[in-house]
């Protein structure tokens, strides 16, 4: 724990310090409650220069250092965009996503993302690639919250963080109520929490803000 206490602030206080953590949970043991009070803690600080993995063998750990190091060719900024809203959710709230986006795809164009919890990585490379080509990304959560926050804050990071030319729309519903402390503060990033019939209508009335500018 102190070793990445001794990290993570290094990583806030210098741009040049990238932070790791890599949490390789092995099936055969069961995780012990303050195992997984220390992991979801660290789930909640990720900031732009923390990144963490769960990847399951050390070739997949390789491959997620690469990306995340790697430097990323800057995009043509381009008014033109192929989507009007992309909405990414958890299969756990599928049903809820359901009835909201049947909802918004009444008024305006979807392009719709279901995230699977055993493919993760993959659709979060999906998310990446799809957000820049979208005029409002939302990220919606409702059970999900634990899987919501660090997922929003890794996409945010790799999609430009402050320089991206697509804002990201982080929704979640008050309930359970525990959601309320889910947010996520930072340029490009609106960060609410709505009962279930207001998410439809916060999404409506960013996106039509966003038309307006």
């Amino acid at each position: 724990m102190l070793a990445y206490q001794q990290a993570h602030q290094a990583a806030v206080k210098r741009v040049d310090f990238r932070q790791f953590v890599w949490f390789c949970a092995d099936e055969t043991l069961a995780v012990r409650p303050a195992q997984k009070t220390f992991v979801n803690a660290i789930r909640h600080e990720l900031t732009e220069r923390c990144t963490f993995t769960s990847a399951g063998n050390t070739m997949q750990l390789v491959e997620d250092l690469r990306k995340t190091i790697a430097q990323a060719v800057p995009q043509p900024v381009s008014p033109d965009k192929e989507n009007d809203i992309f909405f990414v959710y958890n299969q756990l709230d599928w049903e809820e996503a359901n009835a909201i986006t049947d909802r918004l795809s009444e008024q305006i164009p979807l392009e719709m993302l279901t995230i699977e919890p055993d493919s993760e990585d993959e659709y979060k490379e999906i998310t990446v690639r799809n957000i820049p080509k979208s005029r409002l990304a939302v990220v919606y959560f409702k059970h999900s919250a634990d899987w919501a926050l660090p997922f929003v804050k890794q996409v945010w990071r790799l999609v430009g963080g402050a320089g991206s030319t697509t804002p990201i729309l982080f929704v979640g519903e008050d309930d359970p109520a525990h959601n309320r402390m889910r947010g996520f503060k930072a340029p490009r990033v609106i960060s609410c929490i709505q009962p279930h019939l207001g998410v439809s209508t916060e999404v409506l009335r960013v996106f039509q803000q966003l038309s307006r500018q």
